[in-house]
């Protein structure tokens, strides 16, 4: 009885196939279009004067100098790079491919993944198109483009090993050597498209990573979440992940015929923050939550990657079985507990004129980290025990 009401809830919830005709990749050292593509890698020099000299996340002093790659992605200036290299900088000089060199201004940068974006004053660049959404890049051919140091390669080629999906920073793990300077390149499929902005190598390492055979292992973010990223960078200046204020387990439904196989679906809430959005649309321990904005979950890591990809203020229709009894409601996602300062922006965020608060919004940014660096039992640590979602 109970997994045909699952059924039902679950019916409901449109659901497509998206068939991909895998076209064919052309392999080698080097590809014609990453080529074309090394045009759109620029040099990111990132310049700290003494007064912002402070420490890294891990107590060392930063450098006064950073040296980086960016990747354009549009013909108006906007340039992607790792947000490492640029956080805390009181000057940005970027160096294209034609040799200018152009004063960078810093819209926004996002911690956790570790993505910046920039901007400089020129409407002449070449971007380097994203490729399609929703196609999967693992077993294929990539090359990793950096704007290269010394007598350093700009470009080496590898394949996709694998993916690591996580909310908002999905990462991938290449196969290409990198080089000093290349953290902030792009990794283009062979039609030099951006599946990826190079990170390089993790100082946390995902749990079941292990180095691979050749030595060689670099990791990028993904460009579906990259895309994502760079859009919330441009209209808030930073990502504002959203929040749904429950501690859940993977969902299953037991047939009575089949016991010791359980289907596993949804997600199983075993606890409901008071207050939080999730309580506000009444789910209570014990609920099997089945559906998103009319797609089916499938796992605790599904539902979270909906809520923090989602800003505070969306409006979400749930679906979720309870008692045998299929529910549904409106859910308003909130802010994550360590970007509650910014649960509603600014007038104007997204105009120019709101871009140019560079001073303003590094205040803010400064307090969000202060709110990050809490120690561990303080509130937002929950986030961390697994009741973020």
């Amino acid at each position: 009885m109970f997994r045909r009401v699952v059924r039902a809830a679950i019916g409901t919830i449109a659901s497509a196939i998206v068939l991909v005709a895998a076209s064919s990749y052309r392999t080698g050292p080097a590809y014609a279009d990453s080529i074309v593509a090394q045009r759109s890698v620029v040099t990111v020099l990132g310049l700290r004067s003494h007064d912002s000299l402070r420490q890294d996340a891990q107590g060392r002093a930063r450098r006064p100098r950073s040296l980086a790659s960016g990747v354009v992605i549009d013909a108006k200036g906007r340039i992607v790079t790792v947000a490492s290299a640029v956080r805390d900088c009181d000057a940005i000089v970027v160096r294209l491919d034609d040799g200018r060199e152009l004063p960078a201004m810093l819209l926004g940068l996002d911690v956790d993944s570790d993505v910046a974006l920039l901007s400089v004053p020129a409407d002449d660049l070449v971007p380097l198109r994203f490729a399609p959404a929703g196609i999967d890049p693992v077993g294929q051919p990539v090359a990793a483009l950096g704007s290269g140091v010394g007598r350093h390669p700009r470009e080496s080629a590898g394949v996709v090993r694998r993916a690591y999906p996580k909310p908002l920073g999905s990462l991938l793990l290449l196969s290409n050597e990198v080089y000093p300077g290349s953290s902030g390149g792009a990794a283009v499929n062979a039609r030099g498209e951006l599946i990826g902005l190079i990170i390089g190598r993790l100082a946390e390492a995902p749990a079941d990573w292990t180095d691979a055979p050749d030595g060689a292992a670099t990791f990028a973010v993904q460009g579906d979440d990259l895309r994502t990223i760079v859009g919330q960078l441009e209209r808030f200046g930073v990502v504002r992940r959203g929040f749904l204020g429950v501690r859940m387990v993977q969902g299953e439904v037991v047939d009575a015929e089949r016991p010791g196989t359980p289907f596993k679906i949804g997600v199983r809430v075993e606890d409901v923050l008071a207050g939080s959005p999730a309580a506000r649309i009444d789910l209570r321990p014990g609920d099997l939550v089945v559906g998103w904005d009319g797609e089916t979950l499938q796992s605790p890591e599904d539902l979270m990657r909906h809520v923090e990809g989602s800003p505070p203020g969306t409006i979400v229709p749930l679906v979720w079985v309870r008692n045998e009894e299929r529910h549904e409601g409106r859910l308003v996602v909130g802010a994550r507990p360590d970007d509650d300062l910014l649960a509603t922006p600014a007038a104007g965020a997204g105009t120019s004129d709101s871009l140019n608060e560079a001073k303003s919004r590094e205040e803010l940014l400064e307090r969000v980290r202060t709110l990050r660096a809490r120690p561990a039992g303080a509130p937002d640590s929950t986030r961390k025990a697994g009741t973020g979602g």
